[in-house]
Parts: structure tokens; sequence; C-alpha cells
């Protein structure tokens, strides 16, 4: 076989996916830079996901005493801590499309058309066309001669009921010349009775499995803390009171680059002669922000205060009793989440199937 104009990896996975006798007429990969800038729109997702991170991590900072303490606390963190992860991951894409781009092989051979797909520590993805089937195939140009080869447009379907779910369009994209893309395709056309786009059947783990599991997962840890703040702030009304003395009243810097504060309280109290210590100042509202000198002013260290304290668990402690709606935002959040995840699994039924649509719009040259 002649060498190919591809990367030595892409050009391997082309050789091994080829049939006896089968010839290569044209090959060619996508333009990394022009393939990396369809990622745009995902960028913009990743940055809402850094954006929703960072504020709950500064919110979490700033109210330190008013978010559920010990193990809550930190499964919040973490969670937090991942949806930065996850919006660093997606931020990027670009860089992930720019080495895909230099990996992937676009070819037409003397039988079929193929999109060679590297897959990391396993056998590249190959997708087979065959020549009845590109008799549908459309183009769009760029002034530069590059653009795209649309081979089909497919539709991802639900295995209950054949719900359809979405529309894509498969083929060569960011190719540098589309000219000679289309010559190839159409040759091999030629001469070929024109059949439907070849159906496929795939199972995406990540739409199937991974994000409903963790929108039900995250749902449910939000419904189950959230849950537990609004019980335990609706009972704080009902709670016994004992003295208590404020043992620190500070103004402490959220986080370490932020310059942002929150107020630190801390008090103890006794209860049947036991002495207990306790931080939090309510189950709702915040100790930050514009409250920070207000809550100090009203709680200054060494002042006696009255506690209240959960009977069963006299550890349980909060000075400002009670709720604001405030309160509901995180199992309204977690509500969602669970409600979006479930039907996300529900709709994705199995198998998924991709069908063909016929184009009304040919862009031909």
């Amino acid at each position: 076989m002649p060498s190919l104009p591809l990367d030595p990896i892409a050009a391997r996975g082309v050789e091994a996916a080829l049939r006896p006798g089968e010839a290569v007429r044209w090959a060619s990969r996508p333009r990394p830079g022009a393939f990396a800038a369809r990622q745009a729109p995902a960028v913009l997702f990743g940055l809402g996901m850094l954006v929703l991170a960072a504020a709950g991590l500064a919110s979490r900072d700033h109210s330190g005493a008013d978010l559920p303490a010990g193990p809550s606390g930190a499964i919040i963190t973490g969670l937090l801590a991942l949806i930065a992860v996850g919006g660093v991951f997606v931020l990027l894409g670009p860089l992930r499309a720019r080495a895909l781009a230099r990996l992937t092989a676009y070819v037409v051979t003397s039988q079929r058309a193929l999109i060679v797909i590297p897959r990391l520590g396993g056998a590249p993805q190959v997708q087979s066309f065959p020549a009845a089937a590109l008799a549908i195939a459309e183009s769009t140009r760029q002034a530069d001669g590059s653009g795209d080869v649309a081979l089909g447009t497919i539709v991802l379907a639900s295995g209950r009921g054949q719900k359809r779910l979405q529309t894509r369009t498969i083929g060569f994209f960011a190719v540098p010349d589309v000219a000679e893309a289309m010559n190839a395709i159409r040759q091999l056309a030629q001469g070929h009775p024109r059949q439907p786009f070849p159906a496929v059947t795939v199972r995406p783990f990540l739409q199937k499995t991974l994000f409903p599991f963790l929108a039900v997962a995250t749902g449910l840890m939000l419904l189950g803390l959230g849950g537990q703040a609004i019980r335990d702030g609706r009972r704080s009304l009902a709670w016994p009171q004992a003295p208590g003395v404020v043992v620190l009243a500070a103004k402490e810097r959220s986080g370490g680059r932020g310059v942002s504060f929150h107020a630190e309280i801390r008090y103890t109290y006794v209860v049947a002669g036991q002495a207990f210590a306790g931080q939090r100042l309510s189950y709702a509202r915040t100790a930050s922000g514009r409250r920070v000198d207000s809550i100090l002013r009203q709680y200054p260290t060494g002042a006696t205060v009255a506690v209240r304290y959960d009977p069963s668990r006299p550890g349980a402690s909060v000075l400002e009793p009670g709720l604001d709606p405030s309160a509901w935002l995180m199992p309204g959040i977690g509500a969602v989440l669970i409600f979006f995840g479930g039907g996300l699994a529900w709709s994705y039924g199995s198998p998924y199937r991709l069908r063909p649509v016929v184009r009304r719009t040919v862009f031909a040259f």
C-alpha cells in the first residue's frame, strides 16, 4: 500500500481496517485548528461548570458554620471539587480535539468510505459506509477550499418506541480539500444502486449509564443533606435552650486568595452537667457578606447566648433556630437532578439505533 498522508498511528489503523483486495483511493485527516473550533460551545459549558463550582466553594467558605459540618460538609466540598474538575476537563476539549484530529483518518477506498478514530488503549473505532450509501453525500466549502463533507444525517433514537432524541450529521469534518474528497466519493458511488444510509446500533455509555447515575446520585445526596437541614431547622424551634458563652467571634478571610470574609462564631454550653462546643449560627442564612459586621456586634466574644440544642443529640446546636426560604434551595436542586437523571435513563432505552434522514437541502458543488 502506498504511503498515506496520515499520522503513523492513523495509517496503521487504516491498514488494519482494510479488507483483502481493498485499495485506498483518497485519504486525509481533519485540520486540527478547524476541528478544535467545533468545541467552542462546549467551552462555554465548561466555564459555566467552573463558575458554579467556584460559587459553591466560595459559599462553603463564607458560611462555614452554616453548612453541615463533618462528613456532610466534606461531601458537599468534594462534589463541588468534582464539578470543577469536570469543568476543566470540558475546557480542555479543544486541546483534546486537536490531538484527536492528528490521529483521525478519513479514507475513501475502492469499496467504501471509512472514518478511523483512535481509542485510548484499544483498537481504533472504524465507521464504514458502503459505496451505494454515498450518493446522498453533501459538502460545505470555505473560501480556502476546506470544509465539511456530510455522508449522511442520522437520528439517535431510543429503544422504547423508537422515540427521536437527537439528530446528528456524520461525515468528514474540517478536511483540507473538500473538492478532492467529493470527487473521490462521487467516483466510488458512481454506478452503484442507491441504498439507504446504513443503520448502526450503539450503546453510548456516557448518556445511557454515567450521566443518569451521576445526576441521580448527586440529587439524592443534595436532597438528603438539604432535607436533614430543613428537618433540623424546623425542629430547632422547639428545642430546649441552654445558657452558653461565645468563646470566639472573629472576622475570617474566606479562601486562600479571596478578599471576602465570614464571621467565625464559636460557643460553649452545658447540658446536664456536660460541656459542649458549637459553631452553627443558623440552618439557612449565611454568616458572610454584609452580615459579618452585624453578626460580630450581635455575638461578641464573652457574650452570654441562648443555645438551642437537640435533646436527643445534645452536641447538635444552633444559635438562631428556624428556617428561611433559602433552605429549600439545596433539596430543590436535588429533586431536579433526580428527575433529570431518571428521565434521561428512561428516555435513552437500550439499544440505541441510528436511522437515516433524507436531507432536503443539498449543498453540492
